[in-house]
């Protein structure tokens, strides 16, 4: 039986150019990428350069250090581990910091402008919350998004809707409920906004629709070839198919008069959260959204 093995980091590159990045995936899901780069003395760790975290892009950290993190022990005895311990005795090592770091990070700017963001944030508690970036930023999107995978996005009114409401509170701002006295207010602006999301449904397919007409006729509205159009793409469902040709049609609702809509509501679902164990409806998939974008055509 061989030695046994404790995986180090992942390498890109060259195993003897003095740089290594390693991918660290923390429990929230956020993904670190740290990059260590080579240098000719053995410096205390300092950060050389830190990109702020973002939800679609890796935190890069380059940190010179005298010699490797203790974590990263390699296979003893095979002949890969004494070339990695000749690269690294060359190269500037890093390690990952802690979880509570990535989500508290350090101050951007002196002491005025982190006290003035303290201040913004404290008199964005204060606005009544609808009128708070949380319901506007993430509240509602998620919200649309968990209607979105929904068989059945229709069905979101009366005691169900309320019952849905107070799930995303729950997750979006972690408290088991609003106050008692702004329940009204929570149904009040969530129904208006899930509303105007129907509504733009509609909205986007009419544009697609006329935007393709006006292709087709040079510009010239005239009701009587629009209509012949819309005849001839509506026979067989033909609207519906990137390709259509009868029963070989194929690309079901990869078409333009689909997708606009549908791009409607992938912009209303920006910066949301997707929960599940709600329902039966667990999947992200937005079979919801995509019948209603079909629907409005």
């Amino acid at each position: 039986m061989g030695p046994t093995k404790t995986r180090g980091p992942e390498l890109e590159g060259s195993e003897f150019e003095g740089k290594r990045r390693t991918k660290h995936i923390l429990a929230s899901g956020l993904v670190i990428e740290v990059e260590a780069m080579g240098s000719n003395g053995p410096a205390k760790s300092q950060t050389e350069r830190l990109n702020k975290p973002t939800s679609n892009a890796p935190v890069i950290i380059r940190t010179p250090s005298s010699k490797p993190p203790k974590e990263y022990d390699f296979c003893l005895g095979s002949d890969d581990s004494i070339k990695l311990r000749a690269a690294y005795k060359s190269a500037i090592y890093v390690c990952a910091y802690p979880e509570e770091w990535i989500t508290n990070p350090p101050r951007q700017g002196g002491d005025h402008f982190f006290e003035k963001q303290l201040e913004e944030l404290e008199l964005d508690r204060l606005q009544p919350f609808y009128q708070r970036k949380i319901w506007r930023l993430n509240f509602i999107p998620t919200l649309l998004m968990f209607l979105g995978t929904r068989s059945n996005p229709w069905d979101w009114s009366g005691d169900t809707f309320v019952s849905l409401l107070q799930h995303v509170w729950s997750v979006v701002f972690r408290e088991p409920s609003w106050a008692d006295e702004d329940g009204d207010l929570v149904f009040s602006h969530a129904s208006e906004s899930v509303t105007t999301w129907f509504d733009s449904f509609a909205s986007n397919a009419l544009a697609a629709v006329e935007a393709f007409l006006k292709q087709l006729t040079g510009g010239s509205p005239s009701f009587a070839d629009w209509s012949g159009i819309c005849k001839e793409i509506m026979r067989d469902g033909r609207m519906f198919y990137k390709y259509p040709d009868g029963i070989r049609s194929s690309g079901l609702f990869d078409t333009p008069f689909v997708l606009a809509p549908l791009s409607g509501h992938l912009l209303a679902i920006r910066g949301g959260t997707h929960i599940t164990g709600y329902s039966s409806d667990s999947s992200n998939y937005p079979f919801g959204a995509i019948g209603l974008a079909a629907a409005a055509v």
